[in-house]
């Protein structure tokens, strides 16, 4: 299966300062993804995105149905 087959909305978080996973490949996947968002905290480490106060706003905001308070669209813009 390829990135582009996934077709739920995903969303991918880490931090840009991850020593295991670089930040183009969360911008990567994120990317390759039909609807994917990428939440990258600057400043964070392997494991410090779970420690960000933004975490748990993104993550809600990302499971919310669209048009819900707290919720983002996550449509892809048209090419």
């Amino acid at each position: 299966m390829s990135l582009a087959e996934i077709t739920a909305p995903t969303l991918g978080f880490g931090g840009d300062h991850d020593l295991a996973y670089p930040a183009a490949l969360f911008r990567a996947t994120a990317d390759g993804a039909a609807y994917g968002r990428l939440a990258l905290y600057p400043g964070r480490g392997h494991g410090g995105a779970l420690a960000d106060r933004r975490f748990p706003r993104d993550a809600l905001a990302h499971l919310s149905p669209p048009g819900r308070r707290g919720s983002r669209d996550r449509r892809r813009p048209e090419s």
